[in-house]
């Protein structure tokens, strides 16, 4: 590609046998950064002197060099089929009509040296890559990285990537195989490009970022800047609001259901429920009420677990999703654990066993007349809900949360920062 002096005082260019040493002093400084997000990308050695030396040699490193001649950054642009890429099982991008046979370029090794982060090195970088891969006939741009690694994730979303879904690297030789994919049309600004891109963020729904602009998280020390745990089953002030709101749903619950079929329904002569009715039978029919109603009470647990489950699957596919319990506390739990989803996948992700289940029971009770039973189902099973209610409140409340990351223990909150530490893909 042409030597091209930009706006900023650095210089885009393909890398020589020379700059080897330059590239490997930038990949080992977006080695460091990507170690202070306390995931193990890039820990094993690599990148190193062999992939450098191979990126060179066959003209796919690509890197930023200073006024100074240093170089500030580097990446690998690979326009041939990516094996990983090719055995994964992911929903990419349409391909257009007309694209060549491997329709994408894949960018590998992108790297920021530490004192030039925040200038700007790497959006530089991607966009002459950008301008390569269209030059070659691609009409996409694919990209992987840790799901751990969030300062790449929100770069990426940035750039106009759309995040696609986990999957393993098949050629990884060691450490944490899972990554995220993401594929971005080249020129977004032609017709059938454009209409390529909104298709698919109709059809991956809100985890689709439509903002151009989207900040950046920063790390630093032994976790994620910028992020907060919450821990459901060891947080007390998170247990002891959750059970103080309990009580607060039983006791709202039941002064309703007194109000209602007690008051409301005289006053507007509604039929009387069936299981209300048949209460006066004697004990036998209040014995196969209460167990049928505490059967239903189970039932409403599992489903709602179930529905979490079912979601964290279907809005990431490749998600391992577990289901387990918590005898001592007597909670049972579905989890993806190490997934990250967007705020709004997350928040639908949190709140629809709510709303699908007391739908569900609201229904079930006009149906069968058994409403006073459904009402008292539902009733429990909302005391049940208010650790979601309280995981939905915590991002409603901090609009810098970008990313929420199921873990075995509970949730991990990453909010959105100024100048990332960009780096780490593949």
């Amino acid at each position: 590609m042409r030597e091209e002096r930009l706006d900023r005082p650095f210089m885009i260019r393909r890398a020589v046998p020379s700059d080897v040493v330059g590239v490997l002093s930038v990949l080992e400084d977006g080695r460091r950064s990507i170690a202070r997000l306390g995931i193990d990308q890039w820990q094993d050695g690599y990148p190193g002197t062999p992939e450098a030396e191979t990126d060179i040699a066959c003209g796919s490193c690509i890197v930023a060099e200073d006024r100074r001649g240093t170089i500030v950054g580097t990446l690998a642009l690979k326009l041939d089929a990516d094996p990983d890429y090719e055995a994964a099982p992911i929903a990419w991008l349409p391909t257009p009509a007309g694209a060549p046979e491997v329709p994408y370029a894949a960018i590998h090794r992108c790297a920021t040296a530490e004192h030039a982060l925040g200038k700007g090195v790497m959006g530089a970088l991607f966009s002459a890559a950008a301008e390569l891969a269209q030059r070659a006939g691609k009409t996409s741009i694919r990209v992987d990285t840790h799901p751990g690694n969030i300062a790449m994730r929100a770069f990426l979303m940035r750039q106009g990537f759309l995040e696609l879904e986990p999957f393993d690297l098949v050629s990884h030789g060691g450490g944490d195989p899972r990554r995220i994919a993401f594929e971005r049309p080249i020129s977004a600004d032609q017709p059938d490009q454009a209409r390529m891109l909104e298709q698919a963020r109709v059809g991956l729904g809100s985890n689709a970022p439509r903002y151009p602009s989207a900040p950046v998280l920063m790390s630093t020390g032994g976790g994620h800047a910028g992020s907060f745990e919450l821990r459901l089953t060891e947080d007390a002030v998170f247990l002891g609001r959750a059970t103080a709101h309990s009580g607060v749903v039983a006791l709202a619950g039941g002064l309703a259901g007194v109000l209602w079929f007690s008051v409301i329904s005289e006053l507007l002569e509604l039929p009387v429920p069936t299981d209300a009715t048949l209460l006066g039978a004697g004990v036998p029919f209040w014995a196969l009420w209460i167990v049928g109603v505490l059967c239903a009470i189970l039932c409403s647990y599992v489903l709602h677990e179930l529905i979490h489950a079912a979601l964290f699957k279907i809005l990431a596919p490749s998600a391992r999703v577990r289901l387990g319990a918590s005898w001592s506390l007597g909670l049972i739990f579905a989890s993806a654990e190490g997934v990250s989803y967007s705020r709004r996948r997350y928040q639908l992700i949190i709140m629809a066993p709510t709303v699908v289940i007391t739908g569900l029971l609201v229904v079930l009770g006009v149906l069968t007349g058994y409403s006073l039973a459904a009402w008292v189902v539902a009733v429990i099973h909302l005391t049940g809900c208010t650790g979601d209610w309280g995981c939905f409140e915590a991002v409603i409340r901090d609009k810098a949360i970008v990313y929420c990351e199921d873990t075995a223990w509970g949730v991990r909150f990453h909010r959105a920062q100024e100048d990332a530490k960009e780096g780490g893909s593949h």
